[in-house]
């Protein structure tokens, strides 16, 4: 779709107010930064929130047994299943936005409703499928992920966790129909305020389910799904209650193929990409948890934190591919190429001051989560060899959000599949059962991975700027320097 376009659309219906149309002027023209503060701000603050609750919510379980170290591998091995879950969820998200917006642009005001309805058609048997696998299989899944080395235990704690989970998951899908509408329709703000009430509930219900009712990691999994009823709630009551030009009604007979297929497709590379990652991290979970349970937990704490590092990032790349995407709308070439080139320094500089204060920290950081020596050990020792190595991340997302907004989704799907698949998992597998170097063979193959794909995702970016370019200029020139 041409983020151009439907600017254009939006505008001309009255939806975008004085706020929006200087920010879109300023995607077109002016400094770079301006419009990517403007634009990442509040995606920088929804995922702040996201990493204090990740964050209470480790705390909180490692408090269940201090010298314990099955807990939190326990968790991990449920981490790669959320992450699948979140992808089928991003992409239904993202998918009914995207149709949602145009159809408001083009006034097309009943098609709102047929996409709300094409949107419930995919999420409820989705929905369905997954709780209903997730119960069947969670436990098998759970203990094919877990390699030889963990303890019973460890098993024991991500089949709770996980299980506790599911009822949450289902929710979270069919949620994300009306999230995608209200998306679509740029009211974000109740987006903010439902991640606001998600994160503040399940930080209180989880010491109360953890603690006072003893139940454990299964405490943390039952808070997280209470909380997202809490959000479900929130977001139908907000729903109902607004006042739209795009009405929109409960109605399953205005479902149809065609718009199924259409949502579908438009959130197709955003689901492969994250599940590319899920399936990856699964193969590095097993790989790690046969090396031993000491070193799993570990390497759960830092999954778990590293996310400081990346949300500011995160922010900025989700600013870059709406100003690439509308600029590609306009054949605005030579500010698409100062938005790569301003958008990558900015990631870089906003990786490598959180990654220094995460490494600086490290010690005092993983203090908090556990008091076993070689666990706090193996920690910091990741974070202060791999940490650095994210400005290769950082200058590949960017470049995945630049492949996005040139309507080139599947570079950017080949991007994380080549960093995963080609790079990181066989160097991994290489360094362990080869050269029999344990973790530190695992974060050296990961600091390669990374800047390998860094530097591949930059010069790919670069030669398509030539390429798209130069088939302009051959088939309609646009006055290109």
């Amino acid at each position: 779709m041409s983020f151009a376009r439907e600017k254009d659309q939006i505008e001309k219906q009255g939806e975008a107010g004085p706020v929006q149309t200087e920010v879109m002027t300023e995607i077109f023209e002016g400094p770079v930064l301006r419009a990517v503060l403007r634009l990442s701000v509040p995606m920088f603050v929804s995922l702040l929130l996201s990493f204090l609750y990740n964050a209470t919510n480790t705390l909180f379980l490692s408090y269940v047994d201090r010298n314990s170290t099955a807990i939190i591998s326990g968790i991990t091995l449920a981490t790669p299943i959320y992450n699948f879950v979140a992808a089928l969820s991003n992409g239904l998200r993202v998918g009914i936005s995207t149709r949602v917006a145009i159809s408001i642009g083009e006034k097309n005001h009943g098609k709102a409703d047929v996409i709300f309805n094409s949107g419930l058609l995919i999420a409820v048997p989705v929905a369905v499928v997954v709780v209903g696998m997730g119960y069947l299989s969670c436990a098998p899944v759970i203990r094919l992920m877990a390699g030889d080395a963990l303890e019973p235990e460890a098993i024991r704690a991500g089949i709770e966790y996980l299980y506790y989970m599911l009822p949450g998951f289902g929710l979270f899908i069919l949620g994300q129909v009306f999230m995608g509408v209200l998306w679509g329709e740029g009211r974000t703000v109740p987006l903010g305020i439902a991640m606001l009430i998600s994160n503040c509930v399940n930080i209180i219900l989880d010491p109360i389910f953890i603690f006072v009712f003893h139940m454990g990691p299964g405490g943390a999994g039952l808070a997280t799904s209470v909380s997202m009823a809490f959000t479900a709630v929130y977001i139908i009551i907000v729903f109902t209650r607004r006042k739209s030009g795009a009405p929109v009604k409960l109605k399953p007979s205005g479902a149809n193929s065609r718009t199924v297929l259409e949502i579908c497709r438009t959130g197709l590379s955003q689901v492969l990409s994250m599940v590319s990652v899920t399936l990856s991290f699964i193969i590095l979970n097993r790989v790690i948890g046969s090396i031993g349970q000491l070193e799993m937990n570990s390497w759960g704490l830092c999954n778990r934190l590293d996310q400081f590092v990346f949300i500011p990032l995160y922010a900025i790349s989700s600013a870059n591919l709406v100003m690439t995407g509308q600029n590609y709308g306009k054949k605005n070439w030579n500010r698409i190429r100062e938005i790569y080139r301003c958008n990558t320094r900015y990631a870089l500089i906003s990786v490598l001051i959180p990654a220094l204060v995460y490494m600086a920290g490290a010690p005092v950081f993983f203090r908090l989560f556990s008091e076993v020596g070689q666990v706090i050990a193996e920690s910091v020792l990741q974070v202060r060899i791999v940490t650095l190595s994210f400005l290769g991340i950082a200058v590949e997302t960017i470049s995945m959000n630049t492949f996005m907004g040139l309507d080139q989704p599947l570079k950017a799907f080949a991007l994380i599949t080549f960093r995963m698949f080609v790079l990181s998992i066989p160097l991994v597998y290489i360094s362990i059962y080869v050269l029999s170097l344990g973790m530190a063979g695992v974060f050296i193959s990961l600091c390669t991975a990374h800047v390998i794909s860094g530097c591949i995702a930059y010069f790919w970016i670069q030669r398509s700027f030539h390429n798209i370019i130069l088939n302009e200029r051959r088939n309609k020139p646009y006055g290109l320097e």
